[in-house]
C-alpha cells in the first residue's frame, strides 16, 4: 500500500480529502488517523477542504516582494470573500 497513491485517488474522486474518507483509509490500512492527516497536510497539492470557486495566486518571490506584493496581498485578503481563496506562489513570470 502506498499512502500517497491512496490519498491521490481519494482526492481525484472527491476533489479534496474528506474527513470521513481519511477515517475509512485509516481503518483499512491500520495507520493512525493523525499520521494520514500529517501526510495530507504536508504536501501542498492535497486539499483538506473543498476547492473554492475561484483561486487567486500572487507571486511571493523577491522581485515582487520588493515591488510591494505583501501589501497587495494584505489588501486582497482583507477584501476577499469566502468564495475566493487568496494565496501565494513562486514566480508567475508576469512582473
Amino acid at each position: 500500500m502506498n499512502l500517497l497513491n491512496e490519498l491521490k485517488a481519494i482526492q481525484e474522486h472527491y476533489g479534496y480529502l474528506p474527513e470521513g474518507e481519511l477515517r475509512a483509509l485509516a481503518q483499512r490500512t491500520t495507520l493512525p488517523l493523525h499520521r494520514i492527516q500529517a501526510v495530507a497536510s504536508f504536501y501542498p497539492h492535497f486539499r483538506l477542504r473543498p476547492a473554492p470557486q475561484r483561486a487567486v495566486k500572487m507571486c511571493a518571490d523577491l522581485p515582487c516582494h520588493l515591488a510591494g506584493a505583501p501589501r497587495l496581498l494584505r489588501v486582497a485578503r482583507r477584501y476577499g470573500h469566502t468564495e475566493c481563496e487568496i494565496g501565494t506562489t513562486s514566480c508567475l513570470g508576469r512582473c
